[in-house]
């Protein structure tokens, strides 16, 4: 017959077990333990529990449970996202999502004392200081080439001379030494019947006016939007990862050390890239085809496939 196995009680728990000092483990129930958590605070019951969804800007989602209740709060909720998926809660914008429905249910952000009353879907949209801007001091704005316009004049738009490729318009600041560097851009047809727009790295100090996207410069890296190809640096044409459409996001990526250049489109990969010799002084760089077309700089998703 095995010996009982007696534990010894704190003095919280001491009440619950008729005043004993000592007890026989098994008579520690499930319930009994309950009960002194519950008196010492350690737990508490709540009346009810929220399903949320966070949906992220690449279309992935993740579940957060919250309290019911007027602590049910957007600031709470954008804790419990930094902890769950590392955005940081200063960068985030929610939105509620009506079911059914692919467009934000609210107009604007939810502020952070808004109570979330029922289990819903919120949009997560990271809001973050722009990296990068056009450069405004460029001779394509003096000579009305390009505009700029939007959040930031974060929208460059080309306004003259249709049908030419004389044009590298840049941003800043530099990028040089090691490390990678990001940005996202949204590419737009406008008024113009079609879209033809490079996007990519040029070196810092290059003309403006000059056609960089032909396989004998050594001046800058692109893609095109017609057919996903890489242009320039000895390539022009090669290696089509497909069509980059009016509206979609191309996001590039430099890695200056290893002298890559990657790109997504809509934070999934599009499947060509420069391996190698992307170094130097670079600036992010586009060039336009059709008078109307614009580059807008955009936040970069924080999940890229």
């Amino acid at each position: 017959m095995e010996e009982t196995q007696h534990v010894a009680l704190p003095d919280g728990l001491r009440a619950l077990m008729g005043g004993r000092k000592f007890c026989p483990q098994e008579e520690l129930t499930r319930e009994v333990l309950l009960r002194y958590l519950k008196a010492k605070g350690d737990i508490r019951e709540v009346d009810g529990l929220l399903d949320v969804t966070v949906q992220t800007m690449t279309g992935k989602s993740f579940g957060v449970v919250l309290e019911s209740g007027s602590t049910a709060q957007i600031v709470l909720l954008k804790s419990e996202i930094e902890e769950a998926q590392g955005t940081p809660a200063c960068h985030q914008d929610l939105f509620v999502l009506r079911e059914g429905e692919a467009e934000e249910g609210s107009a604007v952000p939810l502020a952070d004392n808004f109570v979330i009353s029922e289990s819903c879907t919120i949009a997560l949209c990271v809001a973050v200081e722009h990296e990068w801007a056009w450069d405004a001091t460029s001779d394509l704005i003096k000579q009305g080439i390009f505009a700029l316009s939007g959040p930031d004049n974060s929208i460059a738009t080309k306004i003259d001379q249709d049908g030419d490729c004389n044009n590298c318009m840049m941003t800043g600041p530099v990028m040089e030494g090691t490390g990678k560097h990001t940005i996202s851009m949204k590419l737009g047809k406008g008024d113009a019947e079609y879209m033809s727009t490079y996007c990519g790295v040029a070196r810092d100090g290059v003309a403006c006016d000059k056609d960089y996207g032909n396989e004998g410069n050594t001046e800058a890296w692109y893609m095109a939007s017609n057919g996903g190809a890489l242009w320039g640096n000895g390539k022009e044409r090669d290696d089509p990862a497909g069509y980059i459409r009016d509206g979609q996001m191309l996001t590039m990526q430099v890695d200056l050390e290893a002298g890559t250049l990657k790109f997504w489109v809509d934070g999934k990969p599009h499947d060509s890239s420069w391996t190698s010799g992307v170094t130097g002084r670079l600036r992010w760089a586009t060039s336009i085809f059709y008078k109307g077309n614009s580059v807008q700089i955009v936040p970069t998703p924080l999940e890229l496939q």
